[in-house]
């Protein structure tokens, strides 16, 4: 019976992240496409503009559910009634914040000594009387893993608010077309919500009994918070040390190591939480299956950007030969992302069986190491010194974390890095051909010919050719090594993979 129930779980998180993957991508790449058309209508004082305004509703967004929505998530037992007070305290708390930012926009227009952003904050701030007929039934969805649903919700609500915002751009809207398509976006989603996964009953605004859904929410909160303060703190230090150009080539390289991460470790995180919680009493269970996130997770980051490391000084080539500073710190960054796309696995175990105690304290170190090596490498070694700081602190406090929060499901530090031997040989492999591969391929075939098509009015067209060339072809050999290396040496896992994207 244990089998038959765990082999239906199974089957269910898989078909989570299927749907969640897919549609993750589908709408990723479509706000890829529409950002690109309103780049070339928008300036880029328009999102500088709303780029300051977002830094207060970013962080109050954070807070504004008071993290109840992880707690209809994790919660083993909940009554209508728990989840009446629920949708009774966040629309208070919406509010309450609402409030707060229109009271707090002058401030930030006069800080910033620019006009415009006070009406801008006061109409954003208008989205906290709006989120709380959200949080009841996107929490209630997650909580079912019903992912499909969710998604396509998601999906349709990002492609109305491109639309928005690029017929905004077009009508000449500025700044405020960015604000339009923000706002579009959450209202289609609460729309979309209420009608896949309804919740048809009034709020209740008797708050008693309620205390140990705060302390865990508050504990979410507080994670939360933590990760904002020391995600953004890298960037405002760098604004405080370094020149814009630095701050520039900094924020570019990060910004491109952490696309896999941004883009693969939210689909993970967001389907972990609910399963975990789900299975909560069952902490050998949930370490089966955090040991199975963890092969493959690594499977897939370490060759993506071990990979790209190894071919990043195309970049100035592409980009310009004012890049070519970014190429290092982008290498390093690269290399040590897989790990902290790893480490993303530990808030939600820790928050799935409800020890959002020990997430809490797990940021909280985070914060408090990562800010100060910020603070240090800066200081003493500018741009290069915040790229170390930023790669060399993150794993040591990583190691800290799991080592204190695995045994917490019956797994040790030794247990997860085993998981991880087979991907980086593999990987190790690919990087070390792909990096021999073009630099030979660059000596003996680039320069050769280029140095025949010295005199050519058409060498620049040649070179592109030839470089794109080598790009291509550098790439597509490195992910058929690591393919056919990862079906001979690492097949289980492999396979595993390949059956989340493909039939049931």
């Amino acid at each position: 019976m244990d089998e038959i129930k765990n082999s239906e779980f199974k089957n269910k998180v898989l078909s989570a992240v299927r749907w969640f993957a897919l549609i993750k991508f589908a709408s990723q790449a479509f706000a890829w496409f529409m950002t690109f058309f309103v780049m070339t209508i928008l300036k880029p004082e328009d999102y500088g503009l709303f780029a300051l305004a977002t830094v207060v509703i970013g962080l109050l967004t954070l807070v504004s559910e008071l993290g109840l929505g992880a707690v209809l998530v994790q919660k083993e037992k909940l009554t209508l009634y728990q989840k009446q007070q629920i949708y009774g305290l966040v629309i208070v708390t919406g509010v309450i914040i609402c409030l707060i930012v229109m009271c707090s926009a002058p401030l930030l227009s006069y800080i910033y000594k620019e006009p415009r952003l006070l009406f801008i904050t006061i109409v954003l701030g208008l989205q906290f009387l709006l989120v709380p007929f959200q949080v009841i039934p996107f929490s209630l969805l997650e909580r079912e893993l019903d992912f499909k649903k969710r998604s396509g919700v998601e999906f349709f609500s990002a492609v109305i608010g491109g639309l928005s915002t690029l017929i905004a751009a077009l009508n000449g809207m500025e700044v405020w077309s960015l604000v339009i398509g923000n706002l579009m976006v959450l209202v289609v989603k609460i729309i979309g919500l209420n009608i896949v996964a309804p919740f048809r009953h009034k709020p209740i605004f008797d708050f008693s009994g309620i205390r140990d859904m705060l302390s865990f929410g508050g504990y979410t909160i507080g994670s939360r918070s933590l990760w904002f303060i020391y995600s953004n703190a890298d960037v405002m230090i760098a604004g405080l040390f370094l020149k814009t150009k630095d701050v520039g080539l900094y924020k570019f390289a990060t910004h491109i190591a952490s696309l896999p991460a941004q883009k693969i470790s939210p689909i993970v995180n967001q389907v972990a939480f609910p399963a975990f919680s789900r299975i909560q009493h069952d902490k050998e269970l949930v370490g089966a299956h955090y040991l199975k996130a963890v092969s493959l997770m690594s499977l897939v980051a370490f060759p993506i950007l071990w990979g790209f490391a190894c071919v990043a000084p195309s970049i100035p080539f592409y980009l310009g030969d004012h890049w070519s500073e970014a190429v290092f710190p982008l290498q390093l960054m690269c290399f040590v992302t897989p790990f902290r796309m790893l480490n993303s696995l530990t808030q939600p175990i820790t928050s799935g069986i409800g020890r959002a105690d020990i997430s809490f304290r797990n940021q909280l170190y985070f914060a408090v190491v990562l800010v100060s090596s910020y603070l240090i490498g800066c200081w003493q070694w500018e741009l290069i010194g915040l790229v170390c700081a930023w790669a060399f602190s993150f794993p040591l406090v990583s190691m800290r974390n799991l080592y204190f929060s695995l045994p917490l499901i019956s797994v040790s530090l030794f247990d997860m890095l085993k998981r991880l031997v087979r991907p980086m040989a593999i990987s190790c492999v690919m990087a070390g051909t792909v990096f021999v591969l073009r630099a030979l391929l660059i000596k003996y075939v680039v320069k050769d010919v280029m140095a025949v098509a010295v005199f050519s009015p058409k060498l620049s067209q040649i070179q592109q050719l030839l470089e794109g060339g080598v790009l291509g072809g550098v790439i597509i050999s490195g992910a058929v090594i690591y393919i056919v290396l990862s079906m001979l040496f690492n097949r289980d896992n492999a396979q595993v993979l390949l059956k989340v994207f493909g039939k049931k």
